[in-house]
């Protein structure tokens, strides 16, 4: 009988976490929740050098420092549980996962998929309009000894989990309409009746906030501009995935000199919203004299003019507000494969086209602002707002597909 909901995590749980991922509301539904981290198995270096000064440290987290220990575990709690992966979602598993995957599958763990937020992916957004950077990116990794060895290992892993061999799947996945999730089903020849449709969390924070009449931002002055702070310098996750950090020095002063130009030309304010896992102390260091808030995304694009951004998944809330959106690529990012093509993924799924620093000239920022209210609708049917998805909180979904594996136990 299931009488666990473990969340399977590779980073620090904090405060945001335990909230967002509806803690309180499966403890409700009678399910005991716990959390099995092992940030240590698979980000011992990357945890080293980016502390998480406010994880939590309550009795129902386990840390797992080694794979005897997580065997352990595992084997204890196979019986009634069920997990959550937040460790690969619908991504390919990798060298770092697949030994934690592997014991998963020993242990007939059954685990849900929750994707709580899809991004546009370049193999559907841009293959169509610039194939010749799309291949290039793919025979540069061809010819890296380290990309090829590690592409080998996850085709491998995809094979052997598409012949139900060593590796499990999840039993359900929770997801929006994005065109990834097809991809997934396809690849490892799932049947779609595992398929939970859910908006994004960030729509039911949207849904949320429709019912508070009491966002207005009466102490900041107007109008202003919001730049969503993706954690370009900082966030920990670029360390996490091996991307190449961009130069904070090269990439603040073509952001201030945006922002200038914003206020001095536009005579609008620019405040920056910062993500939620960054520490605001060190964003002013790479936003000096702008307004740095946190926690408050959706009222700041709610009353904004405009929106700038390089990719977010909050644009899905500008989308849905129909507020013109300037993606911005700095020159770093326009040289750079990764931060390229996320930029200009991005853009495609929102019908909108690069302000790129080096190349645009500042005055013609204002020709960049514009929303095409065909493509914004697309955006957000498939990666914000889902068809036939209730709009009940997603942890009661959650919990309610959790009832019938403890029904059917």
């Amino acid at each position: 009988m299931v009488q666990n909901i473990i969340f399977l995590v590779y980073w620090p749980v904090t405060s945001r976490e335990k909230i967002r991922w509806g803690f309180d509301v499966l403890k409700e539904r009678g399910f005991n929740v716990q959390v099995c981290d092992v940030t240590e198995l698979c980000n011992k270096s990357e945890i080293q050098r980016n502390p998480v000064v406010n994880a939590l440290t309550e009795d129902y987290i386990c840390r797992v420092d080694s794979f005897d220990k997580l065997d352990t575990y595992l084997k204890n709690t196979s019986s009634n549980s069920i997990y959550i992966d937040y460790m690969r979602g619908l991504n390919d598993l990798d060298i770092k996962t697949e030994k934690i995957f592997r014991l998963l599958k020993k242990h007939s763990i059954k685990y849900f998929t929750v994707v709580t937020n899809t991004l546009p992916t370049a193999d559907v957004e841009l293959k169509s309009i610039n194939r010749y950077r799309w291949f290039w990116s793919r025979f540069k990794k061809a010819i890296n000894p380290i990309k090829l060895y590690q592409y080998l290992i996850r085709k491998t892993i995809v094979y052997l989990r598409r012949k139900r061999l060593v590796y499990p799947l999840p039993a359900r996945i929770f997801v929006t309409d994005a065109p990834v999730v097809k991809k997934f089903l396809l690849k490892y020849n799932l049947n779609n009746n595992i398929v939970v449709k859910m908006h994004t969390d960030d729509y039911y924070d949207f849904l949320q906030a429709s019912r508070n009449q009491n966002n207005n931002f009466s102490n900041i002055q107007k109008p202003y501009v919001v730049f969503i702070d993706e954690g370009m310098v900082g966030h920990s996750d670029i360390d996490i995935c091996g991307i190449k950090s961009v130069d904070a020095q090269s990439y603040s002063a073509e952001m201030i000199k945006i922002f200038n130009y914003i206020k001095s030309k536009l005579k609008m304010e620019v405040i920056v919203a910062a993500h939620p896992r960054l520490n605001l102390e060190s964003l002013k260091n790479v936003y000096p004299a702008i307004t740095i808030l946190q926690g408050k995304t959706l009222q700041l694009i709610a009353e904004a003019e405009f929106v700038m951004a390089h990719q977010s998944t909050v644009l899905g809330f500008a989308a849905l507000l129909k507020k013109p959106i300037i993606l911005v690529e700095t020159a770093e990012m326009r040289k750079t494969d990764y931060y390229h093509l996320v930029v200009h993924t991005m853009a495609n799924a929102l019908g909108l086209h690069p302000f790129q620093t080096d190349l645009e000239e500042l005055n013609k920022l204002d020709e960049y602002w514009h929303c095409s209210m065909e493509k914004y609708d697309q955006y957000v049917s498939r990666y914000v707002k889902t068809s036939g998805a209730s709009d009940e909180d997603m942890w009661d979904i959650v919990s309610r597909e959790a009832e019938k594996e403890r029904v059917n136990c």
